[in-house]
């Protein structure tokens, strides 16, 4: 369905970075676990180019998702660019929380993982129960709203092991993703489009959900 097509596309940048996470930061910070110096370094070093990848991605798929729908699918999918821009949240937050998770599993905090995947659960059927009447667009806003709550919960109980650098890491990615996605979309956009099959049925998200 189209909420399963935005899923799968929304998740794209999460796969691409997988194995940086999977491979890469949990070796590290087991490596260093007694060390709160160089696990603190080895974490903001990882957060550092996450964030840099991450957040401009998300922008990119929160203005531009109607051309990515035809870029990946076609004109007949236009009604997953809606619930696609509901996913940023997603998009965002997925790579980040795998990465912060990585630093409780190597410190064998696995309690802590399993009380937020909990919670983030339940809250994520409360809010389904809530939004049903909305359709897909309203799903998925709830899945990207349970994945940035659970995402602040972990790296506010993080604060204990390291230090999180939320203005070092996130404000200058968020300034320089929004630049990018408006050149995107004012300057590369158009001609772009004039190049792709007509959008059948498709709307711009943003609008919408401003709206």
């Amino acid at each position: 369905g189209y909420y399963a097509q935005a899923f799968s596309i929304a998740l794209l940048p999460a796969t691409a970075v997988a194995p940086i996470v999977a491979r890469v930061s949990i070796a590290t910070y087991a490596e260093v676990q007694h060390n709160r110096v160089l696990l603190e370094r080895a974490f903001a070093i990882t957060n550092f180019f996450l964030v840099r990848l991450i957040v401009p991605a998300s922008i990119f798929v929160a203005f531009e998702s109607k051309d990515i729908v035809r870029v990946f699918l076609s004109s007949n999918w236009g009604a997953v660019a809606e619930p696609l821009t509901a996913l940023t949240g997603l998009v965002l937050t997925v790579p980040l929380f795998e990465n912060a998770k990585m630093i409780l599993g190597s410190t064998l905090k696995l309690t802590q993982i399993s009380v937020v995947r909990g919670l983030q659960l339940l809250l994520l059927v409360i809010l389904i129960w809530l939004f049903q009447s909305g359709g897909i667009l309203y799903i998925a806003l709830a899945v990207s709203l349970v994945n940035v709550l659970g995402y602040i919960g972990l790296m506010i109980y993080l604060k204990r092991i390291v230090r999180t650098r939320w203005r070092e890491n996130f404000v200058p990615p968020l300034v320089i993703g929004t630049i990018v996605a408006l050149i995107v979309g004012i300057v590369i956009g158009p001609p772009l489009s004039n190049l792709l099959p007509p959008a059948v049925g498709i709307e711009v998200p943003i609008a919408r959900l401003i709206i």
